[in-house]
């Protein structure tokens, strides 16, 4: 049936959104690394106060989607500001040391973040 449909309706997608998914998951930070086949993008919900944070979704994406998420991302931006004005984001650096477990081996590393806003 997928194989009528494609040719019924060349170049167009029905793409589904499950009910669970449609409310969204908070994030105001995003931590994103990268090897040679993919990257990953951890998205991040930092309250005040609170001394931990939660990675709330982990995306892993093909150098190719993330080039053309990155293209898509500052094409709505530029689309955004001209109808809303410019986003002004505070820039405030700070590091932290994580642990992770990789391949069952402890590595801590630091890690600097900017573009936070509480």
């Amino acid at each position: 049936m997928a194989k009528k449909d494609q040719t019924m309706n060349p170049g167009k997608m029905e793409i589904e959104l499950k009910e669970d998914e449609a409310a969204g998951t908070y994030s105001n930070l995003v931590m994103i690394t990268h090897s040679p086949s993919e990257f990953i993008l951890d998205f991040i919900a930092v309250m005040p106060g609170v001394p931990k944070a939660k990675v709330v979704k982990r995306m892993i994406l093909t150098p190719d989607h993330a080039k053309r998420l990155a293209n898509a991302l500052n094409d709505n931006v530029a689309k955004f500001e001209s109808e809303h004005g410019t986003i002004n984001s505070s820039m405030i650096k700070w590091t932290c040391t994580c642990t992770a477990d990789l391949n069952r081996k402890r590595k801590e590393f630091r890690i600097s973040i900017t573009n936070i806003q509480f």
